[in-house]
């Protein structure tokens, strides 16, 4: 079988853009383990990647119009042989990806499409206009592309109910992201807490998606009730200014650290530190920032919109906020703060194994290719 996944992007690993680690890793991880895997990047400008890969890696330049495919893409995609090619769609509200399936579906070339929680944001979104745009582009565009999908892979539980609505006769999988353990990171264990002790959070300061007005509005109450943990907003992003003047606004800014981005080590020794690392998203699929987290050996502490609850209640690897309310999140504030270290300790050990006994990329490698053999066999 040759897989071919195909991207908006680069497939870069250290993106902020977690689609693109998604697919560097998979990719990665079939090479690794004998599978024809190549991975198709879109770009405006049609640079080629610089990143370090064991995979075939094609750059195609997108058109200005984006409903329309270069012709070395179409040239490409009329060279693949239908009986032992799949290929594999990397996200939604792209028009590419939409016009590939079309020509995939015309040479009957079964392809998959993976959602990587995108529709999620279309609920979440505030802008009247922006949800009427985004619908009827589903609608008059996207859709016939999940409809026509052999199989749709979903990261996180919440995608299911929806897409079920938008293609309710297509097989629907559902494989968790993945981590690749890092051969240093067992050097990092036993890890020591910081002093004072901190919840970190790691990512992009989006206040839509990461919640992070909440967890500010949360942190703020508690402390205001005599809570002593610190708070570290390690990242930046759009919403980043904004967010420092929210911590001003709050009375909290004295207990919250904004160190911007940090180098590969840095970043290590910081998250390593934690007390808890925190994501109280409205809407996500297993952020790689956690899973990152969790690998370090740091519990998590987590809304239950990021689906990471099936994973780490089993384990008792950390904590997961319900509802994902200022309310709460300072009540599980409080918890964790009760918590002793040596408790949080063995919770982030056990966050750890969570990685290394069911998240690790090849055994979500396994999975997907296991998913897609069977849709082959049944087409064949």
């Amino acid at each position: 079988m040759r897989f071919i996944h195909i991207l908006l992007g680069s497939a870069d690993p250290t993106s902020v853009n977690g689609v693109n680690k998604v697919v560097h890793w998979l990719a990665t991880s079939q090479v690794r383990a004998g599978i024809a895997s190549e991975v198709w990047a879109l770009k405006q400008d049609g640079a080629e990647s610089s990143h370090d890969h064991e995979y075939p890696l094609r750059v195609f330049r997108t058109t200005r119009s984006r409903f329309l495919l270069a012709r070395d893409l179409l040239t490409a995609i009329n060279n693949l042989i239908p009986q032992d090619t799949w290929v594999q769609l990397h996200s939604v509200f792209i028009p590419e990806l939409r016009a590939i399936a079309s020509v995939l579906k015309r040479r009957g070339i079964l392809y998959g499409v993976t959602t990587h929680g995108g529709y999620l944001s279309f609920y979440a979104d505030r802008s009247l206009a922006m949800r009427t745009k985004k619908a009827a582009f589903s609608a008059l565009w996207e859709n016939w592309m999940l409809r026509n999908a052999a199989m749709i892979h979903v990261i996180g539980a919440t995608e299911i109910d929806d897409l079920k609505r938008r293609a309710n006769k297509q097989k629907i999988v559902l494989i968790p992201n993945g981590y690749e353990v890092d051969p240093r990171e067992p050097e990092l264990t036993p890890r020591q807490e910081g002093k004072p002790p901190a919840i970190i959070f790691c990512g992009r300061h989006v206040i839509k998606q990461k919640g992070l007005d909440l967890l500010l509005m949360g942190f703020a109450k508690y402390r205001a009730q005599g809570g002593t943990l610190r708070l570290i907003m390690i990242g930046g992003g759009k919403d980043h200014e904004y967010l420092r003047q929210l911590a001003k606004d709050l009375g909290i800014n004295n207990a919250i650290s904004w160190p911007g981005i940090l180098t590969v080590e840095d970043l290590r020794s910081s998250v390593g530190s934690a007390a808890a690392f925190v994501h109280s998203s409205r809407f996500d699929v297993l952020p790689t920032a956690c899973l990152e987290a969790a690998a370090l050996g740091v519990p998590l502490f987590v809304s239950e919109e990021t689906c990471f609850a099936p994973y780490l209640e089993p384990r008792n690897a950390g904590w997961v906020c319900r509802p994902n309310a200022p309310d709460k999140i300072a009540e599980t504030m409080f918890i964790i703060q009760r918590t002793t270290p040596a408790e949080r300790h063995a919770m982030g050990e056990r966050a750890r194994r969570m990685i290394l006994e069911e998240l690790r990329w090849d055994f979500i490698c396994k999975k997907l290719y296991q998913a897609v053999q069977g849709c082959m066999a049944r087409a064949a």
